[in-house]
């Protein structure tokens, strides 16, 4: 089992770390009377979706980063992320970050990284 974002593959050991969100918003301001004002409601999108590796598994190869770096540039392009477990989201890629695994000065197409892959739910 893997998790895919627009078909590219990515490993289930990447762990969502962001999965627990509430999408109800609760808001508050004083009024010109010194009363509390509350405004609440709930998020009709704007979920965080977060995949990231550890130092210890999920690794990425270069390619697969290049591409999802390609994807980051998309700005406001939606794509399709399937979580490892089957559940599809709508998502736009709001950034991608990444080390290498193992620091080399010239890496290769499958060198692994360790990323961190941030997206919102549309």
């Amino acid at each position: 089992m893997s998790h895919t974002l627009d078909g590219i593959a990515l490993p289930a050991a990447m762990i969502w770390t962001d999965e627990i969100w509430s999408p109800a918003v609760v808001e508050s301001e004083p009024s010109i009377t010194g009363a509390t004002l509350i405004d609440a409601g709930v998020r009709l999108s704007g979920r965080p979706i977060t995949l990231e590796a550890s130092d210890d598994g999920g690794w990425i190869d270069r390619s697969v980063l290049l591409s999802l770096l390609t994807r980051a540039g998309d700005a406001g392009q939606i794509y399709t992320f399937v979580h490892a477990d089957g559940r599809a989201f709508q998502v736009v890629v709001a950034d991608v970050s990444a080390r290498q695994a193992l620091e080399v000065e010239d890496p290769s197409a499958d060198w692994k990284y360790i990323a961190t892959i941030r997206m919102i739910e549309v």
